[in-house]
């Protein structure tokens, strides 16, 4: 009795994934949205303004200048989550091991 009890409340769980999901989508889709036009803007920005003070060459050492920023926050973000996932190392074990 007790593994059937555990096999529905599983099911149950899986079946009430897709609505958590969508409660919290609208807002993902949102910043999505958002940050695809904050990147259209800047990039859109940089090629008119290179355009009228220095030619198309400025706007690659721009991009790349922009290029190597996100390559740096990109490993500071991974270098946070390695370290909390360090600092929960013992409830993540726990949790794949059930």
């Amino acid at each position: 009795m007790g593994l059937d009890d555990d096999v529905l409340a599983r099911k149950h769980a899986v079946h009430e994934l897709p609505r958590a999901r969508r409660s919290n989508g609208g807002m993902t889709m949102l910043i999505g949205l958002l940050v695809q036009i904050a990147v259209f803007g800047l990039v859109g920005t940089i090629l008119l303004v290179t355009r009228r003070f220095g030619g198309m060459w400025l706007a690659g050492g721009l991009f790349l200048g922009l290029s190597a920023i996100a390559g740096w926050v990109y490993v500071i973000a991974l270098e946070r989550c390695d370290h909390l996932a360090g600092d929960q190392r013992e409830v993540l074990t726990s949790q794949l091991a059930r």
